[in-house]
């Protein structure tokens, strides 16, 4: 038997109340543990706490350098960064 790829949609609301209603996480540090769940520790064989410390560096180097954001207009949170981060320190020197 060949082996099928599962793939799973997720409707994610965070904050407005309808997450409440069916039961969904709802603060940015559950939905944060639910990414980190979903797409690296449960994908990933360790059995010491440093090979999860190692993994976790990995992801996060993954995450902000190659994986595209659909959010973002299909860039990666870095290049982002890289284009609009005048405009942050600037807000944070106005503020």
């Amino acid at each position: 038997m060949k082996n099928v790829a599962k793939v799973y949609n997720k409707l994610i609301l965070i904050g407005n109340g309808f997450d409440l209603a069916l039961g969904l996480k709802t603060s940015y540090n559950d939905f944060l543990f639910w990414l980190l769940k979903s797409e690296v520790l449960k994908r990933f064989d360790y059995q010491y706490f440093g090979e999860i410390e190692q993994i976790l560096k990995r992801y996060v180097k993954f995450y902000n350098n190659r994986r595209l954001h659909g959010l973002l207009g299909r860039i990666t949170p870095m290049e982002k960064w890289n284009a609009d981060k005048h405009l942050i320190m600037m807000k944070k020197l106005t503020a």
